[in-house]
C-alpha cells in the first residue's frame, strides 16, 4: 500500500435527502436510529488505488438563511450534490440553487451528482430518473460545471455508499493534480 493521503469531500443538498444518514453510515457503518441535523464533519480511511486515504466529509448548511462564501470551498477535494426520490424538488434545487452556488465560488470544483435513498424506488421510476438526471447531466457539461459522476446509493441499506465515496476520492484526487 502507499503511503496515507488525505482528502476532503462536501455534501451538498436540500435538507432530507438523505446526506446525514449517508455520512453516519460511511463513518459508523450503520444507519443512524435519529439523524444528525445541523453542521456534521465525518471522517474514515478508505482504500483507493492501492493507497489509504483519510476522507474528510462534511454537510453544507442547507438552511436558505445562510450565506456562503469563497471561504466555505476552501480546501475541498471534491463535492456530492444530493437529490432524493422522496423529495420533491430536490433535483431541480440541484440545478438552481446548488450548482450555481459552486460555479460562483469554486467553478473548476469537481462534483459527483449522487440519487439518494434508492431502497425507495420501484424499478419504473428508477429508470425514468436515471435518464432523465442523465440528459441534464450531459447538459451540465455545456454549463462548464465538471460534474464527473452521477452514482445512486441507499444509507437504508448500504448499497453503492463506499463506492460512492471511494469515487468522489478519485475525483478529487484528479482534481488535486
Amino acid at each position: 500500500m502507499e503511503p496515507h493521503d488525505d482528502l476532503w469531500v462536501t455534501i451538498m443538498g436540500d435538507h432530507g435527502v438523505g446526506k446525514s444518514s449517508l455520512a453516519t453510515v460511511l463513518t459508523t457503518g450503520e444507519f443512524p436510529v435519529l439523524v444528525p441535523t445541523g453542521y456534521f464533519c465525518f471522517s474514515r480511511e478508505i482504500v483507493v488505488n492501492d493507497t489509504y486515504v483519510q476522507v474528510g466529509v462534511d454537510e453544507f448548511a442547507d438552511d436558505i438563511r445562510y450565506r456562503a462564501d469563497a471561504s466555505d470551498f476552501y480546501d475541498i477535494d471534491c463535492i456530492v450534490l444530493c437529490f432524493s426520490v422522496d423529495v420533491p424538488g430536490s433535483f431541480d434545487s440541484l440545478l438552481s440553487r446548488w450548482i450555481p452556488l459552486v460555479k460562483e465560488f469554486s467553478p473548476s470544483m469537481p462534483l459527483v451528482v449522487a440519487r439518494l435513498k434508492t431502497d425507495l424506488d420501484s424499478p419504473e421510476i428508477s429508470n425514468k430518473i436515471n435518464d432523465d438526471v442523465y440528459s441534464e447531466i450531459v447538459g451540465l457539461h455545456y454549463e462548464e460545471v465538471q460534474v464527473c459522476e452521477y452514482l445512486t446509493c441507499s444509507a437504508l441499506t448500504e448499497t453503492g455508499v463506499e463506492g460512492l465515496f471511494q469515487r468522489a476520492a478519485k475525483v478529487g484526487d484528479c482534481f488535486r493534480k
